[in-house]
């Protein structure tokens, strides 16, 4: 039997395909290769992954936009920043005379100027005592007990001849301070309106009243009061220890100094009420007494 072999062009043909369809093949089975690898490494990872981002903290609110806390349990109603903005907007003045005070000036002391019946002392008193034991009168206070504001002491206090001075009313603004800083300009109605304003009188400790007696922001605060009675516990003269507080960061230490915010707030909302002026030395104190406010 008689094979024909076929011409040599139909053989290089036949290789050149057997050629081009290997190379088809192994280009195809590359591409699957890659496009396997690439799908795998853009695949989302199934194992948990940590964020490298802090959480977000709530920033804490400046002192100067939070509200004036209250100690005394009768809030102002103003932010820091607000009696800052009062503060820069008081009078100011360098020197303080008080010459030609009469305390009958400011009127007869505790009259009933709100017509319930009451004199202001004992209207103070059932404001800022708790527990309170009250005359037949409805007006008299024979006993309850004080949280005091200047102190942070608990006081009995009992009506007494002898036990009634415990427990004082003291004007936040002296009224001799206030002669000098501009209620000698005033009518009487105003200075006895002032004299008895319940925005300016707190039950407080009697020695701690008597120790403040007619000074100001510049010379006395709670926290001052609670330096003096320090140092005066070492040993110190009551003159010595008010110069010794007067030169320290009564702030930066152990005193008491829980109602100096609220003590500055009210002395700058009362000097704005009165139209008073303030001293430079006040105004000193009363803007580290803010900075307190928390």
């Amino acid at each position: 039997m008689t094979y024909n072999t076929p011409p040599k062009s139909a053989r290089r043909l036949g290789l050149v395909i057997l050629i081009l369809a290997v190379l088809a093949i192994a280009s195809i089975v590359v591409g699957f290769i890659i496009y396997s690898n690439s799908s795998s490494d853009s695949a989302p990872s199934s194992a948990p992954t940590s964020s490298t981002t802090a959480p977000s903290e709530t920033p804490a609110e400046e002192p100067s936009t939070a509200p004036v806390p209250s100690a005394s349990g009768t809030n102002t109603g103003y932010t820091v920043q607000e009696i800052e903005s009062i503060l820069s907007n008081l009078g100011v003045v360098t020197v303080v005379d008080n010459s030609g005070y009469e305390r009958d000036a400011f009127g007869s002391s505790w009259i009933d100027v709100d017509n319930n019946g009451c004199d202001t002392r004992n209207d103070i008193l059932i404001r800022d005592l708790i527990d309170v034991t009250i005359d037949t009168d409805g007006c008299r206070i024979l006993a309850g007990t004080l949280i005091d504001s200047y102190t942070g002491e608990t006081i009995n206090f009992i009506r007494g001849q002898s036990t009634s001075s415990e427990v004082q009313i003291d004007h936040l603004v002296p009224l001799s301070r206030s002669w000098a800083l501009g209620a000698s300009s005033w009518d009487e109605e105003t200075r006895e309106a002032f004299a008895n304003d319940p925005m300016n009188l707190f039950a407080v400790k009697g020695d701690a009243n008597n120790n403040k007696s007619d000074q100001g922001f510049d010379t006395w605060t709670p926290a001052i009061y609670s330096c003096i009675t320090e140092q005066k516990a070492t040993g110190d003269s009551t003159k010595d220890a008010k110069a010794f507080c007067n030169t320290v960061d009564i702030y930066g230490g152990d005193y008491y100094d829980t109602f100096d915010c609220e003590y500055a707030a009210r002395y700058v909302l009362i000097s704005e009420k009165y139209e008073l002026a303030v001293t430079t030395e006040d105004v000193a104190n009363i803007e580290s007494a803010l900075n307190t406010c928390s």
